[in-house]
């Protein structure tokens, strides 16, 4: 399992539960935080392709999960290392995507999208490149949209609202 942004809040939680089923995680990162007990860590930036590149070397993956993509140009930059490497990505997106007006539930991935925040706009933006991947190299995807972010008071109390109260999964499979 490859974590892009492995250390993070939400990242070092994925990778901790790569870890209890006992799968060989790593994390890219382009800081130094600490990462979780089990999880092999690697520094690049994202946006250095050559360092990224270096970094996951010859590597194969079956996930690689990408939770710090904000804009296009974060997608763009690291899938050209990962096109061979990756039998299944997963983009951590937000229903922030979507517009704030819908009144239809559930939300689906044909609700309409009309992201009012810099967050969604380039988020989606994320989504777009990876369709076009998909369109163009059978490059296979899930793009996770989660409203909320909730975590037990005894780790940390956070708690991060979105716009709505639904989860939509956008899957592409080649």
């Amino acid at each position: 399992i490859l974590l892009i942004g492995g250390n993070g809040f939400i990242g070092s939680r994925i990778a901790r539960y790569f870890v209890q089923r006992g799968d060989t995680v790593l994390s890219i990162s382009r800081n130094s935080r600490p990462v979780e007990a089990g999880v092999q860590s690697l520094n690049a930036d994202r946006t250095d392709t050559d360092a990224f590149a270096a970094a996951i070397g010859s590597r194969t993956f079956d996930v690689a999960v990408d939770v710090v993509g904000y804009k296009a140009a974060d997608v763009e930059a690291v899938l050209p290392a990962l096109a061979q490497r990756v039998g299944h990505y997963f983009f951590i997106s937000t229903d922030f995507v979507y517009a704030t007006d819908i009144e239809t539930f559930p939300i689906t991935e044909d609700s309409p999208k009309d992201p009012d925040s810099k967050y969604g706009q380039g988020k989606l933006a994320c989504e777009k490149v990876l369709r076009e991947w998909f369109e163009r190299k059978r490059f296979a995807f899930t793009a996770l949209r989660p409203p909320h972010v909730i975590v037990p008071a005894a780790s940390r109390a956070l708690w991060l609202p979105a716009s709505s109260s639904r989860i939509a999964i956008l899957r592409r499979t080649g």
